[in-house]
């Protein structure tokens, strides 16, 4: 009995270990099968959920491009700048938030795919005796001066969509401009009267930013060229650009220059000729202001003599510039008033066509001193003083276009500026006679994303009307004689490119 007893407990003591090991394999199957089911479940709504969000607001494959991005900042985000920030202040913030990143980014659209713009022959160069447009456009929405004054968010501007962006107004020596409030949102009439008076940080500053964006540009184009560029980065950001493989926004960069508010008008040449030789090696081409109403009588240098003195001083300042540096002659634009008469407006196209004073293009318009009668904002606000923006100068500004486009024979590039809110408003211009177009005010009521919007809405309307070709098919559309002599020396000038 003994024996048997021992024997028992030996069995039994033998067999511990076995049961242990035994249970633990089991609650680590148990636990494993556990974190299997875990995992799965997770990976499944995950998932979904990205499913969900993609169908619903294409965030995760498109970003900063996607509809509902585009929807929070036009929707939400301007209203709300609107609605809490007086307007100086929301215009500062809102190129904080571009230089921040945190703007929009151009809206691919199936419409744009299936035209041509055909941009590459506006303004091409000033050597050239036919009128062309900048290299590297590609799409004819530009940023009107006035938003970016001191060149301090070009990158973001272009990813939002710009075909080109315009700095300034710059003036030699930095001034404050007129003291605030110098800026007025007209609500009802979705406009805006400013009287900032060439607010600047001078020719320096802003020198010294485009001299760093064309750096970055420089850099950007030399790693997009070297296939190891990419490899040099850390794997969660070659991750990053995997699932959002970076497209650089690149486009013409043009530079409003003016005269200090000090400066007679005497003088006035000697800024003007300033600005040129500092800023013409940093910019695609140049635009002289001397339509301004916010700084005393420098609407006086758009007429007669004055006029023809500061354009040949500055055309000849240009290629002397351009020469003593090596480099090709930047296109000279010239910004008039939409308040000036028949005659006046006359005399300068005249002026324009003559060499050697022929400027390269004319932006129509700035802003006006009139006051429409049907406005619909208070008086308080409407009889400000300052020049009116927006809405209300639309038609004011395509007649000047359609004018200025028959005084110059289609021979001269407009821009053309005012009022303009949507795709149809742009078509109107480009079919008075203006290259292409410019836009800022309707930034303050459209929002940002307005910009794809445009390009849409202009692209389909080109379809809708069977046009193909912006500068063949549509630009100067009003003028049946020159539009079909502008057309067909488009065409010899083509020809002569591919050959």
């Amino acid at each position: 009995t003994i024996k048997s007893t021992h024997y028992h407990y030996s069995t039994s003591s033998s067999l511990v270990p076995i049961i242990m090991a035994a249970s633990s394999t089991s609650r680590l199957s148990s636990f494993l099968q556990r974190g299997r089911q875990w995992a799965t479940r997770t990976a499944v709504g995950s998932v979904v959920t990205l499913a969900v969000v993609e169908y619903t607001t294409e965030l995760p494959s498109q970003g900063r491009a996607s509809w509902f991005y585009h929807y929070l900042s036009d929707e939400y985000g301007t209203p709300l700048l609107r609605a809490t920030l007086g307007p100086e202040t929301a215009h500062n913030v809102a190129l904080q938030l571009l230089q921040w990143g945190l703007s929009p980014h151009q809206r691919p659209n199936a419409a744009e795919q299936q035209i041509s713009w055909q941009q590459s022959h506006l303004f091409a160069n000033a050597d050239q005796s036919v009128p062309g447009l900048l290299p590297q456009v590609q799409n004819p929405i530009g940023l009107a001066a006035g938003f970016d004054k001191h060149g301090q968010a070009l990158r973001p501007l272009l990813q939002l969509g710009f075909g080109f962006v315009e700095v300034g107004t710059v003036t030699p020596e930095p001034q404050p401009g007129n003291p605030q409030p110098r800026m007025f949102r007209l609500l009802p009439d979705r406009a805006v009267i400013n009287r900032y008076g060439f607010n600047s940080h001078g020719a320096a500053a802003v020198q010294q930013n485009l001299e760093r964006y064309r750096r970055e540009e420089e850099e950007e184009k030399t790693q997009h060229s070297s296939s190891s560029a990419s490899s040099t980065l850390p794997w969660w950001q070659q991750l990053w650009c995997t699932l959002y493989p970076p497209h650089p926004a690149r486009g013409p960069i043009g530079v409003n220059i003016g005269k200090n508010k000090m400066t007679p008008n005497e003088q006035a040449v000697q800024d003007y000729v300033s600005n040129i030789q500092r800023l013409a090696p940093y910019a695609d081409y140049l635009v002289v202001n001397i339509s301004s109403p916010n700084t005393p009588n420098l609407r006086e240098l758009q007429r007669g003599d004055e006029f023809e003195a500061l354009l040949e001083a500055c055309c000849r300042a240009r290629n002397q510039t351009a020469d003593a540096l090596g480099q090709p002659r930047i296109p000279l634009l010239v910004k008039l008033a939409p308040d000036l008469s028949d005659d006046e407006l006359q005399q300068i196209a005249t002026t324009c066509l003559q060499s050697p004073r022929r400027c390269d293009g004319i932006v129509v318009t700035n802003t006006t001193n009139q006051r429409p009668a049907d406005l619909l904002t208070h008086a308080t606000i409407s009889e400000e003083t300052g020049g009116l923006s927006g809405a209300p100068l639309k038609q004011l500004s395509t007649q000047l276009i359609r004018k200025l486009f028959r005084y110059t024979q289609g021979q001269i590039p407009i821009l053309g500026v005012g009022g303009i809110a949507n795709g149809r408003d742009a078509y109107q211009k480009l079919t008075a006679g203006a290259s292409a177009v410019q836009i800022y005010t309707c930034l303050v009521y459209e929002g940002p994303g307005v910009v794809s919007r445009m390009r849409q809405e202009l692209a389909q309307l080109m379809k809708q009307n069977g046009h193909r070709d912006l500068q063949l098919d549509v630009v100067g559309r009003d003028h049946d004689d020159l539009f079909w002599q502008r057309r067909e020396k488009l065409m010899e000038a083509r020809l002569k490119t591919k050959a």
